[in-house]
This record gives structure tokens, sequence and C-alpha cells, in this order.
């Protein structure tokens, strides 16, 4: 991509597109309490890992 310009345009969810999509909710940060995870509106956030 050396020498490509281009311009990328940003734009909040509509709340119709949060609700089909659940993961449209900001960005994931810790709790005021510090002890779980929310995204960024204040839902909380569950995270699922496994290993093989």
């Amino acid at each position: 991509m050396d020498q490509q310009q281009g311009e990328i345009e940003c734009v909040a969810p509509t709340t119709d597109q949060v609700k089909d999509n659940p993961n449209l909710r900001g960005f994931i940060g810790v709790s005021d309490s510090g002890r779980h995870f929310t995204y960024a509106d204040g839902t909380p956030f569950f995270w699922l890992g496994d290993t093989v």
C-alpha cells in the first residue's frame, strides 16, 4: 500500500444496527469498580475464551 491515499469516514452505528449486532457498543474497558469489563456505553462485556 505504499504511496496510496484515501479517506475514511467514521460514523456511529444507528440504534437498529446495535440491536442487530450487540458488539457495536464501543471500545471495551474496565468498569468503574475495576472488577469486570464493559463496553463504552456501560453494557457488561463477557469475555469467553478457550484453549485447544
